[in-house]
């Protein structure tokens, strides 16, 4: 017991050194991009300079200029045991024309684990999902126990 814990105390004492040592490539810097997010899972590069910001409670932000707007975009009900919960998003290749956005999200059933998730699309106006207006393209994806659901 005593090696084994004088072979391993040296490494848990040096672990830290070395993510202190990490190095960026050329031209990259670590920003604070915004705080105050729970749980942020996806993000998505919007025209004009806007970042969109999912967080696995179901809510996407949207950020101009680094700052969050007020309203959400879209607000979903998911169910966030284990793993689950708002998993990707990614806007059409040609947005905003058209003007789609599309999720990857495990709904709420309240069953926990939800028995699926679903892959749905969203019209974008003016920062805000229209609505009524979800399209569920993939609607019984299993999640199986909650863990491992993919995402982005």
């Amino acid at each position: 017991m005593r090696r084994l814990f004088a072979l391993v105390a040296p490494c848990l004492l040096l672990a830290p050194l070395g993510a202190l040592a990490q190095t960026h490539p050329p031209g990259f810097d670590d920003v604070l991009f915004a705080s105050g997010l729970f749980e942020p899972t996806t993000l998505a590069a919007m025209p004009g300079g806007r970042l969109l910001v999912g967080e696995r409670g179901g809510v996407i932000r949207v950020f101009q200029h680094g700052v969050p707007l007020p309203r959400p975009l879209l607000s979903l009900a998911v169910e966030t045991y284990e793993e689950q919960g708002l998993l990707g998003m990614a806007p059409h290749p040609q947005f905003p024309s058209p003007p789609w956005l599309y999720v990857f999200y495990t709904p709420f059933t309240g069953a926990q684990p939800a028995p699926f998730n679903r892959v749905s699309r969203f019209t974008v106006e003016a920062d805000t999902a229209v609505a009524g207006s979800e399209v569920v393209l993939l609607g019984s994806i299993p999640t199986g126990l909650g863990w491992h659901q993919a995402g982005c």
